[in-house]
């Protein structure tokens, strides 16, 4: 069953690149290639940045949506950097529903204390 379903994507996959080269040209079909491979890898490196705040990310937003935002995007900068114009089309719609994962935002309190006798001074200088 999955090779069967290998098979469909493969011939739909070569129908796309057809279809894309009839319609925009080869060079357009190279370029288009070239500049998603470059967005899925810079997409990948940013990911990287993103893994040292993972446990307090984790633990403040919980691991649903960390789970969902990163691996989303994960499999979104893969799918672009495979060429072809499906793998392309699905990468994008990953990388874009990544997007409505939020990230639960910390919040500090701080206490206020009843110090009357503080005035908060902004202090300007005039040129002369």
């Amino acid at each position: 069953m999955k090779f069967l379903l290998a098979i469909i994507y493969f011939f739909i996959e070569i129908f796309c690149i057809v279809e894309f080269a009839d319609e925009f040209g080869i060079l357009s079909l190279f370029l288009e290639m070239i500049i998603t491979a470059i967005l899925g890898f810079g997409i990948l490196l940013s990911q990287a940045s993103t893994l040292p705040n993972a446990y307090n990310e984790i633990l403040s937003g919980g691991i649903s949506n960390f789970i969902g935002r990163n691996l989303f995007r994960l499999i979104g900068a893969v799918m672009l950097i495979i060429p072809g114009i499906l793998c392309d089309i699905v990468g994008i719609s990953f990388v874009f529903i990544s997007l409505f994962f939020k990230t639960k935002e910390t919040r500090y309190e701080y206490k206020k204390d009843d110090d009357s006798d503080i005035i908060d001074v902004e202090i300007i200088e005039d040129k002369k």
